[in-house]
C-alpha cells in the first residue's frame, strides 16, 4: 500500500516537475516576446521621431519656397511697371521725335519755297 501511495506521489512529483518545466518554458517564451515587443516599439518611436523631423523639416523648406516665390513674384511685379514706364517713356519720346521730324521737313519745305522764290 506505501509502494503505491509512493508510486502515486512520485508520478504527480513528475507531473507537477513537467508541468513547471513547460510553465518556465513559456514564461521564458513570453519573456523573449516582450523583449522582441520592446524593440520593436522602440524602433517604430524611432522612426515616427525621424518622420516627424522630417516633416518639420520639409514644412519649414515649404514657406521657405513659399516666401522665396512671393519675393521674387514681387520683384517680377516691380520690374514689369518700370518696364512699362520705359516703354511709356520711349514712346513719347518716339511721338516727340516724329513731330521734330515733321517740323524739319516743314522747315525744309519753307526753306526750298523761299529759295525757289528768291532764285526767281
Amino acid at each position: 500500500k506505501l509502494k503505491k501511495e509512493n508510486d502515486e506521489t512520485e508520478s504527480k512529483l513528475e507531473a507537477a516537475t513537467g508541468a513547471a518545466e513547460v510553465a518556465k518554458k513559456a514564461q521564458e517564451a513570453g519573456e523573449r516576446k516582450r523583449q522582441e515587443l520592446q524593440t520593436q516599439l522602440e524602433l517604430a518611436e524611432s522612426a515616427k521621431d525621424e518622420a516627424e523631423s522630417k516633416a518639420t523639416k520639409a514644412s519649414g523648406d515649404l514657406e521657405d519656397a513659399v516666401r522665396v516665390r512671393a519675393e521674387a513674384e514681387a520683384m517680377c511685379s516691380s520690374y514689369q511697371k518700370q518696364a512699362d514706364a520705359y516703354k511709356s517713356q520711349v514712346d513719347q519720346e518716339q511721338k516727340k521725335a516724329k513731330q521734330l521730324e515733321e517740323r524739319l521737313e516743314n522747315v525744309g519745305s519753307i526753306l526750298r519755297t523761299v529759295q525757289a522764290h528768291c532764285s526767281a
